[in-house]
């Protein structure tokens, strides 16, 4: 039996988790609001929105990603001058 298949969820801006379907429904109901309400546009709206959502979490992939290399650049630079005043106690004993 196959399993079902587990909506994807994301955090918003604000926290709280969104279905990822739920996100793009709302990102083309605000390109529908800002074109003036145009009827018949509901397809190029969505795939648009599609469009928008997906590259929005590519780009909070990557930040998250620059985030995890900056922390562990940081943890490494911190430690390494512990290392060196160690190493200059050792000598001098």
């Amino acid at each position: 039996m196959a399993k079902p298949k587990r909506k994807r969820t994301v955090k918003t801006k604000r926290g709280s988790k969104m279905n990822l379907n739920d996100e793009i429904a709302v990102e083309a109901y605000l390109l529908y609001e800002k074109s003036g309400r145009v009827e018949g546009r509901d397809l190029e709206n969505w795939f648009e929105a599609e469009r928008i959502v997906m590259e929005r979490h590519k780009e909070n992939e990557h930040s998250v990603e620059d985030m995890k290399k900056t922390k562990t650049q940081t943890s490494v630079t911190q430690v390494e001058p512990e290392t060196a005043a160690r190493e200059e106690n050792k000598k001098k004993r």
